[in-house]
């Protein structure tokens, strides 16, 4: 989902209007069952979410996105990995705790650059929505950037690993916008992540 609003933004001059579509149904191609594959299975759940990317704001619901950063790491591929069984199922394969080590650490470095880079404190934020792996995510990841939790959004514990929906799903979730600035940040497979930052009207 990042990776689409980066590009929808550097689209902007050409495409002055941008819709972007997360659809995420692993229920289709995973089936949860005995063993470390049907465990990983179970993390995610079914979702979709769509956003419109303007040169213009419209509508009163509008938020400036300020910045989007993108980072990969190749050489930890390894740590999700999908394979095919006998009977042409698809089994998904993580190696937890390396990768839940990794992904905080990439996630808090994203969010840290991002607001250095737009001289803000973590502080400053109204709140971080992050992609999380699984339901204990959030809690850690507050208690890794020094943030309480009530600031820290993410919808995994209610609604599963959505993938690229994930983060429009924890933004849409909100009753209302948070004042300031926000800063969305996820990591996906290959590896890679990034974070963007959000700014509202008392920005």
């Amino acid at each position: 989902f990042l990776s689409a609003l980066w590009l929808a933004r550097q689209m902007r001059s050409a495409r002055p209007a941008t819709l972007i579509i997360a659809v995420e149904a692993p229920s289709r191609y995973l089936a949860v069952q005995p063993g470390a594959a049907g465990e990983a299975a179970a993390l995610f759940g079914d979702g979709a979410a769509a956003c419109l990317v303007c040169s213009q704001p419209i509508g009163h619901e509008a938020i400036a996105i300020a910045e989007v950063l993108l980072a990969a790491d190749g050489s930890a591929g390894d740590l999700i990995r999908v394979s095919q069984t006998a009977s042409g199922a698809a089994e998904l394969h993580l190696r937890g705790q390396p990768l839940s080590i990794r992904a905080m650490k990439a996630m808090g470095r994203a969010v840290h650059a991002l607001a250095e880079k737009h001289h803000l404190k973590l502080d400053d934020l109204a709140g971080v929505f992050m992609h999380g792996g699984n339901g204990r995510f959030p809690a850690l990841f507050a208690r890794h950037l020094g943030m309480p939790l009530e600031r820290v959004h993410s919808q995994t514990a209610t609604t599963g690993n959505l993938g690229a929906a994930s983060l429009p799903v924890a933004w849409a979730s909100q009753p209302s916008l948070p004042p300031g600035p926000v800063i969305w940040t996820a990591v996906g497979a290959g590896l890679t992540w990034g974070a963007a930052l959000l700014r509202g009207d008392d920005s």
